[in-house]
């Protein structure tokens, strides 16, 4: 019986080794997943933020190139409007001399019509 005792002991003792070892290895598996999937998880996180940077980035940049854009529309509007106002301007000074000159031409018309007719009448 003390014979059978201890084939029993040693065979729960191997028993309960090998339950520790594969503990112990499925323990290391479950680690080493672990320590890979944070590995990949601080990867994405830091290709997502290198991403965001480059977004900013690069929103920074059409922000800038739109608004110098824009600037230099507003220059080439505000040369044209000051264009177009001399060229409105010396329009209506020549409209202007055009209807004195019309006038002062209609004044001297009668009165060289006013001389004819006084000279006729002599």
């Amino acid at each position: 019986v003390l014979f059978r005792s201890n084939e029993v002991k040693q065979s729960a003792a191997s028993e309960i080794d090998l339950v520790q070892r594969l503990c112990h290895a499925r323990t290391s598996e479950l680690t080493n997943e672990i320590q890979v999937t944070n590995d990949a998880a601080k990867k994405v996180t830091e290709r997502a933020l290198a991403s965001s940077s480059d977004l900013q980035s690069e929103m920074r940049r059409n922000e800038d190139r739109i608004s110098s854009q824009l600037k230099q529309q507003e220059q080439r509007f505000e040369a044209m409007r000051q264009t177009m106002q001399l060229e409105k301007t010396e329009a209506e000074r020549q409209r202007d001399k055009a209807v004195a000159d019309y006038a002062a031409m209609n004044e001297k018309m009668k009165n060289l019509s006013y001389d004819l007719s006084e000279t006729e009448t002599r």
